[in-house]
């Protein structure tokens, strides 16, 4: 049983050596990494403008036709945001 068990590490150590190595390549020949932005750039210009204002959060996403998730994930950026301010 042991010797499974240190095959199954040993996979296990393999899969992580690849998943890393392979983004490292996509880093560094400039694949951007991660989740899309839900907003785009403008949008989200013009959410952190409204938020400066003391907009409510909720009407500002809203009125940019994002779903409920996006304004979710949103809502919480925003707040860091705000707390940068």
């Amino acid at each position: 049983m042991n010797v499974i068990n240190a095959v199954v590490q040993f996979e296990h150590d393999l899969l992580i050596e690849r998943t890393l190595s392979g983004l490292a390549r996509a880093k560094a020949s400039g694949k951007p990494l991660g989740r899309p932005a839900a907003l785009s750039k403008d949008q989200q210009a013009e959410v952190k403008e409204k938020r400066r204002n003391n907009f409510n959060h909720r009407t500002t996403l809203q009125d940019q036709q994002t779903d409920n998730h996006a304004r979710q994930r949103s809502r919480i950026i925003l707040c860091r945001i705000t707390y940068l301010l």
